[in-house]
């Protein structure tokens, strides 16, 4: 997934590095899964529910008990042609859209948090993530998980197909909101007192905004706006979630989507 940077003293790994890495052994009452297991239960998952997985990063923390990475994921359907006889079936993408869904998960060794996957939109042109808290699934590293997370993971990848009328209608919303200069001023401002992008990042999004990297984003409108934000704030894989969670709800008061209400779900479960 290019553009991805990850949080200094981290890795990158390819999915075979991660396989490689071991995990700790369990105890009674803690049974870590594989960096690798998860994130390959993960892939089965989408595969399951016809779904193709067109860009991934990962990356783990200097020691390696932890990990993290993001998925752009695009929905597909069975398309049929030809006769009874001589027909057949194939998957296509269910739309052509600018942008497909996305997940991001994190898994710890050192009891940190548990096995976590958060869902959202992922757009095409620049891998720019967008988290606005639909859907959000955590199993700890407890008793059973091995025999459990699958589950929870189908789940998730369920809601996550359920939520793309949301998504679309908010991104619908933004492209027809036209954005003044002083509304982006204010949001950068805002956006730096909130805590959403950091404060060492001013001169970059402020350069972002007068000037996108991306001509698909020179329009000014609130969806352009975001995406300039989105392309700074991925300078942080382990942070995408939590910011642009943050940062779909500033967009979405200013510019007044309110759509159809989001869901959000929590399954944390202990067995």
């Amino acid at each position: 997934m290019n553009g991805l940077f990850l949080h200094c003293g981290s890795q990158t790994l390819e999915r075979g590095q991660l396989d490689a890495l071991s995990t700790p052994a369990g105890t009674r009452t803690h049974r870590p899964i594989g960096h690798g297991d998860f994130l390959g239960r993960i892939i089965d998952g989408l595969e399951r529910q016809n779904c193709k997985v067109v860009s991934d990063s990962a990356g783990v923390s200097k020691d390696g008990g932890n990990a993290f990475g993001m998925l752009h994921v695009q929905p597909m359907q069975t398309v049929s042609f030809g006769d009874d006889w001589t027909g057949g079936s194939f998957l296509a993408p269910i739309e052509a859209d600018d942008y497909g869904l996305a997940i991001g998960w994190r898994n710890s060794h050192k009891k940190q948090f548990s096995a976590q996957l958060a869902v959202g939109a992922g757009v095409f042109v620049c891998d720019n993530m967008m988290f606005c808290g639909e859907t959000k699934i955590g199993r700890k590293h407890t008793l059973n998980i091995l025999n459990e997370i699958d589950g929870k993971i189908d789940d998730a990848i369920r809601l996550m197909l359920g939520i793309k009328p949301t998504m679309d209608a908010r991104i619908e919303h933004y492209k027809e909101e036209d954005i003044t200069v002083g509304q982006c001023n204010d949001l950068i401002v805002r956006s730096i007192r909130d805590g959403i992008v950091p404060g060492r990042s001013a001169g970059e999004l402020i350069k972002e905004c007068d000037d996108p990297k991306y001509v698909e984003f020179r329009d000014w409108n609130a969806w352009s706006m975001f995406n300039c934000f989105t392309e700074i704030l991925k300078t942080n894989v382990q942070k995408i979630p939590e910011r642009t969670q943050k940062l779909c709800g500033m967009f979405d008061r200013e510019f007044g989507f309110t759509g159809r209400k989001t869901i959000e779900t929590q399954a944390t479960l202990v067995a």
